[in-house]
């Protein structure tokens, strides 16, 4: 590319390694029916070359963060998830134990990838929907 002066312009180069982590989000946002997620903080996932997103759950005794991040891993085109617990202050990135608890996908899967996230909030963050009997 030139500019008026017929000088060569350097194109800048963008990562679109959050573009995987946007179709996740997507697909969490389509299995929100039962708002899920409205305990919920999220927040940028940044591990040097992978770009995604945590899902945050300040849970009642304050004192303990459990985290989902989700990216595309830096080795493959496959998605990582991350499931963590923090007991401090919680960083976007896991603890020394943190990066032993991962999963990996398909590059195309985000459905999945979505679905087992959904699955892991009503099982272990035990979000209970709404009915007659307990609202």
């Amino acid at each position: 590319m030139l500019n008026k002066a017929n000088e060569v312009i350097m194109k800048i180069r963008r990562n679109n390694s959050l573009r995987i982590a946007e179709r996740v989000l997507k697909e969490l946002e389509k299995l929100n029916d039962e708002n899920q997620l409205k305990d919920c903080w999220i927040e940028c996932f940044d591990n040097c070359r992978e770009q995604g997103y945590v899902l945050k759950w300040y849970l009642a005794d304050s004192l303990r963060v459990k985290n989902i991040a989700f990216a595309q891993n830096r080795n493959s085109d496959a998605i990582v998830v991350y499931i963590y617990e923090e007991k401090k202050f919680s960083s976007n990135l896991p603890n020394e134990n943190g990066w032993d608890n991962f999963f990996f996908f398909n590059y195309d899967k985000e459905e999945d990838v979505a679905m087992f996230i959904m699955n892991y909030i009503v099982t272990v963050i035990n979000f209970k929907p709404k009915t007659h009997e307990n609202v």
